[in-house]
């Protein structure tokens, strides 16, 4: 059973690739996500790994305790870096020309004065400055705050720019889309037919 709650955690990853695939492709229109619920789904899964690949060693009492502790630093390492760089909201299904003209929209409708350098936005009031980080053949956007954080206004920005993108005309872009779709139908399907297969070793 030292697979199963890995395989269950590919499956729960999967599901959720699969999820926002299929909720483009439903709405018609671009997803918005917290890179939190990403990191927290790696996290747990490299976690587990550690865990059950270790945990045989660890009862009969042959576990490599310097091996172990290297991996685990680099592991905290690897997400601490993640976690600086990743934090923020992805946007799923959405080209460069589209994201900017509703970010700017979403700005205007409220009442702010911001500047707009090449892959960053400042807005004074709030001493903040909003990091875009744009694929824009595969149709993803990563955006990251720095400075003064205000959560309130976080999340009312998130707000008006998903509404924005919801009332505006945007067709998805395919290759996002179809690329959370397949990876995340794939991958919950090797995970059922592994979670069957230590089952029924069982």
């Amino acid at each position: 059973m030292s697979n199963f709650y890995p395989t269950l955690i590919v499956m729960i990853l999967g599901l959720f690739l699969l999820f926002i695939g299929l909720r483009i492709i439903i709405s018609k229109k671009p997803i918005i996500i917290s890179s939190k619920y990403f990191l927290f789904l790696i996290l747990i899964f490299f976690i587990s790994m550690l865990i059950f690949s270790n945990l045989d060693d660890f009862l009969k009492g042959d576990l490599d305790y310097f091996e172990t502790g290297i991996i685990v630093l680099l592991l905290i390492i690897f997400f601490v870096y993640m976690f600086k760089f990743f934090h923020g909201y992805q946007l799923i299904g959405i080209d460069d020309e589209a994201f900017r003209k509703c970010i700017s929209q979403s700005l205007d409708n409220l009442g702010l004065e911001y500047k707009e350098d090449f892959s960053k936005i400042i807005i004074d009031k709030y001493d903040l400055t909003i990091y875009c980080t744009v694929q824009s053949w595969i149709g993803q956007v990563h955006i990251r705050f720095k400075g003064r954080v205000d959560k309130k206004f976080i999340g009312s920005l998130i707000d008006e720019l998903n509404k924005n993108i919801n009332s505006a005309e945007i067709f998805p872009k395919k290759v996002s889309t179809y690329f959370y779709t397949l990876i995340g139908f794939l991958s919950t399907l090797i995970s059922v037919y592994y979670l069957l297969k230590i089952f029924l070793k069982n």
